[in-house]
């Protein structure tokens, strides 16, 4: 038999380091294994990017080569056209806008068109400054229209209306306007006129002849008609004093129809008390 030979101790540490060493250069070849393969993916995404954005740029530099030999139908480039297509896509709009404030402006000015009058204003009558209160009530209403009809400046109202005044208004006129016709407004070249030319007495001479004012055997029309006057001559305008008036100066036999109407003059306003009146002379078949 051959002997037996002794193991040295020393050779179990060494095979520990080899084992050792050769997991370290495993691991260190799979690791990169995968780096290199991560690699190689990222440089093969790259290069297609690049390839890709190198096609792009020769297909662009293809079509504006074509663009500019004018091999394209348009003439203009992909960009160019894109560009056109957005402004044509909001051009519509902006037209469509337009249009509507074309057509509002249209709307209005018609409406001022038949709102302005088609017919001159009608000149009023002649005022000779004589004392008819009638002929200087027309004078007002009618002078009025005539300036506001055309229309005419509230300064400049009074030097236009010197135009129809004849007689006693026309000294008026002259003496009192004329050095400054364009402070007088209307309503005072009115009420100046009307103090030139009628007596300082004729309110006086009006409340007279209101006092003694009656229906008697005229009908309520024609009474109701010359208390209006009178009552314009005077300037009175206390509603509860004219219904006082009218109710006196009533036949009785209306008035006893208007109490039983529940009207009372002391409550019952003019509009009611003329309504009330004309019904019942209607009804009663009295004198119209």
């Amino acid at each position: 038999m051959e002997p037996v030979k002794q193991i040295d101790p020393t050779a179990f540490k060494r095979l520990g380091r080899k084992g050792k060493r050769t997991r370290n250069k495993h691991w260190r070849s799979s690791s990169d294994d995968e780096s290199s393969d991560s690699s190689g993916s990222s440089n093969d995404s790259s290069s297609s990017d690049t390839s890709s954005s190198s096609k792009s740029a020769r297909a662009d530099e293809t079509s504006t080569s074509d663009s500019d030999n004018g091999d394209s139908p348009s003439g203009t480039s992909t960009s160019r056209t894109s560009g056109c297509h957005s402004q044509r896509s909001r051009s519509p709009r902006r037209r469509g806008h337009k249009s509507k404030r074309s057509t509002r402006k249209s709307d209005r000015k018609k409406r001022k068109a038949h709102r302005r009058m088609t017919l001159e204003p009608i000149p009023p009558t002649k005022h000779d400054g004589s004392a008819d209160f009638k002929a200087f009530h027309l004078f007002t209403i009618e002078g009025t229209a005539y300036v506001k009809d055309g229309r005419v400046p509230s300064k400049k109202r009074a030097f236009i209306l010197a135009r129809f005044l004849t007689g006693k208004a026309e000294g008026f006129y002259i003496h009192e306007v004329l050095r400054d016709p364009y402070k007088w407004r209307l309503c005072e070249f009115f009420r100046e006129l009307y103090k030139y030319c009628f007596p300082v007495n004729f309110r006086i001479e009006q409340r007279r002849k209101l006092q003694s004012c009656y229906q008697t055997d005229r009908t309520v029309r024609d009474y109701i008609y010359e208390l209006d006057a009178l009552w314009n001559m005077i300037g009175e305008t206390d509603e509860r004093t004219k219904v006082h008036k009218l109710w006196s100066g009533l036949r009785k036999e209306i008035q006893h129809d208007l109490r039983r109407e529940k009207l009372d003059p002391e409550i019952s306003s003019l509009r009611e008390v003329i309504a009330s009146a004309l019904q019942t002379t209607t009804s009663r078949r009295y004198r119209w």
